[in-house]
């Protein structure tokens, strides 16, 4: 989609990139900007030889601006500074970009003040917004961005840890639920592993169960309820899958 955009030249000046944390939204937004000012684009990325592709690789491109939050908050005074940085047009490139990660920490005063930005951008200037919890934005800013959805990227098998799959026991499995609930890293290292298991098995109702509750855990505080239900749907799942398997034999038998 971003790729379209880009070749055709019909860049908004806002885009809300929202998904799950860790889904690629920061590597897409700079690719994205890397294709725009490309002066050679491929289909779908910048060329990676000319000056700006260079300046995108070692990270010194004048028309890529990023900003994060302070303390766990993005502040007025970092969307002031940003204004006077936008005044005008981009310096060198075709486009200026400017990529605001995390953007659902915006206090309420940095919220208002990046709405006038967006409203009266400086010329070819876009802002892209990346954030896991889009309800947390002022509905006005939203309604100013054009939103591109991404889903969770499992990690590589290298990254995971041995897993246990306690799914012929509820017990258990509650009681697992509760030890990995009490670190966040270890219910994400968990849920990866589990995620690669039944993704090389080619269980996929298995992997649509654990992306539901990724996706739970984004708005649900209480980790060890996600976890628990996910478990009891995965339980029911092999219950069904067995008993889909048992029946198939006994009346391959009879037959």
């Amino acid at each position: 989609m971003l790729s379209g955009i880009a070749k055709h030249g019909r860049i908004a000046n806002g885009y809300l990139f929202t998904g799950p944390v860790n889904s690629g939204q920061k590597e897409a937004a700079i690719a994205f900007a890397r294709l725009v000012n490309c002066q050679v684009p491929l289909d779908n990325d910048g060329c990676g030889k000319c000056a700006p592709c260079l300046k995108f690789n070692k990270d010194i491109f004048p028309d890529l601006l990023s900003l994060e939050p302070l303390k766990q908050k993005i502040k007025i005074e970092q969307i002031k500074q940003l204004a006077a940085r936008t005044v005008h047009g981009p310096y060198e490139g075709k486009w200026r970009f400017v990529i605001i990660d995390k953007a659902e920490k915006m206090t309420t005063e940095s919220a208002n003040c990046f709405l006038k930005l967006l409203e009266e951008p400086a010329e070819r200037t876009t802002f892209i917004l990346l954030t896991f919890n889009e309800s947390a934005l002022l509905p006005t800013i939203v309604s100013r961005c054009q939103k591109v959805n991404f889903n969770y990227l499992p990690r590589k098998a290298e990254e995971t840890k041995e897993i246990d799959l306690p799914l012929h026991d509820l017990v258990q499995s509650s009681r697992l639920a509760g030890e990995i609930a009490v670190d966040k890293d270890s219910v994400r290292e968990y849920l990866d592993g589990l995620l690669y298991h039944y993704y090389q098995k080619r269980e996929f109702a298995k992997t649509k169960i654990i992306l539901s509750c990724l996706r739970k855990m984004i708005y649900n505080v209480n980790i060890k309820l996600c976890l628990e239900d996910m478990f009891i749907k995965l339980y029911t799942n092999e219950q069904s899958s067995r008993k889909a398997t048992f029946t198939g034999r006994e009346n391959v038998r009879t037959a």
